[in-house]
């Protein structure tokens, strides 16, 4: 564990806050904090860039702007050819 904290532990920050009970308390509040707050940014990654969903927010997209796709790939394909 304590590598994942190196630069509080190299600034002793960490080592003051476990030098009591209500320092270990709070560093354990503090953890369970940031591993739920992780978990939840990992889960709302996890719905919003879904491939399938990407997928579908994409062609749905594409077939309400079928002109304006057109002209986009047109223009870019001229644009490599030229």
């Amino acid at each position: 564990m304590h590598h994942r904290f190196e630069a509080l532990e190299y600034a002793g920050i960490l080592k003051e806050a476990r030098s009591t009970k209500e320092g270990d308390a709070i560093m354990a509040k503090t953890r369970d904090y940031l591993l739920r707050t992780a978990d939840g940014i990992r889960c709302d990654i996890r719905t919003n860039l879904n491939p399938n969903a990407v997928k579908e927010r994409i062609d749905r997209n594409m077939k309400r702007d079928k002109p304006g796709t057109t002209g986009f790939g047109t223009g870019a394909f001229l644009g490599f050819v030229l």
